[in-house]
């Protein structure tokens, strides 16, 4: 089975490229195996069909190899060995990942012993029985920054938590979650779109998941002198929650259009018309 790339076909060993070239994670059964003087091993397809040893996975169960797109942390009292490739042809590189750290996972496959293995690098494979994969689904959310006032939170270019972006986001604005990423400990990282992720213990969710994520998250009530604003509990409601002064600042949760009448979440069943406000800032 081929293990990295797109492989070359040569007419014969050292000989010259035929053209046609082999995908990665395609199966194909070699019928005979040769050395050069070099060290070389090579695999005969049929006829004059050959290629390098340095792609293969010789011993890989017909159709168990998979790209993978997560992330796998090394279990608790672990230490997982690197190997240059999975099975019998695998050699140990010498490096060792070690428990609790985090790596990206890119393709999975099993071995004619039954042992499965996660690609965590080009020539690089580790043996799944030492690492937990995280489990990412889509999930779909509004969620708001919680942290110190004043504050913000960093983004993350992977659901690892270590690698940040420089970007962070301030307490009390509000975002939409497109996805999400459970470790096997239970922490879980929100996707907020592309390589951007944040950590769901800073966040809480919005008290409408209805409502439109936003980036700016203040507003100022504005309505002539002497007049108040009530909120509501919910967009359209007939039931006031409590009364905002002219010049009032509130923090925006989100944003909710009914009946082509905006409307803003400013606390927990509390909304007020836009209409009210210089819009949000």
């Amino acid at each position: 089975m081929q293990q990295e790339g797109q492989t070359a076909i040569y007419d014969k060993a050292n000989g010259n490229i035929i053209g046609q070239r082999l995908l990665v994670g395609t199966d194909w059964r070699a019928f005979r195996q040769y050395t050069d003087g070099k060290g070389m091993t090579w695999y005969n397809l049929g006829g004059d069909q050959w290629i390098k040893g340095t792609g293969v996975i010789l011993d890989a169960r017909l159709g168990s190899y998979k790209k993978l797109q997560t992330v796998g942390t090394v279990k608790k009292d672990k230490t997982a060995t690197v190997y240059s490739l999975p099975g019998t042809m695998g050699k140990a590189t010498g490096q060792k990942l070690t428990e609790f750290t985090a790596w990206k996972v890119f393709a999975t496959v099993v071995t004619a012993d039954g042992q499965r293995w996660y690609q965590v690098g080009t020539n690089q494979w580790v043996k799944a029985a030492d690492v937990d994969l995280h489990t990412i689904e889509p999930f779909q959310d509004v969620v708001v920054i919680d942290y110190a006032p004043g504050y913000g939170v960093n983004v993350w270019s992977t659901p690892l938590g270590n690698q940040a972006t420089g970007q962070r986001l301030q307490t009390g604005s509000t975002w939409k979650v497109f996805a999400k990423s459970t470790d096997a400990y239970g922490n879980v990282f929100y996707n907020l779109g592309g390589n951007q992720w944040i950590n769901k213990a800073y966040t809480k969710q919005a008290l409408s998941a209805a409502g439109q994520a936003i980036h700016k998250n203040t507003t100022t009530i504005n309505v002539p002198s002497g007049q108040n604003v009530k909120t509501w509990t919910a967009p359209g409601s007939k039931v006031a929650a409590a009364t905002l002064t002219k010049t009032t600042k509130v923090r925006v949760l989100s944003i909710k259009k009914l009946n082509n009448v905006q409307w803003y979440q400013v606390g927990e069943k509390q909304w007020i018309e836009a209409t009210h406000t210089n819009g949000v800032k």
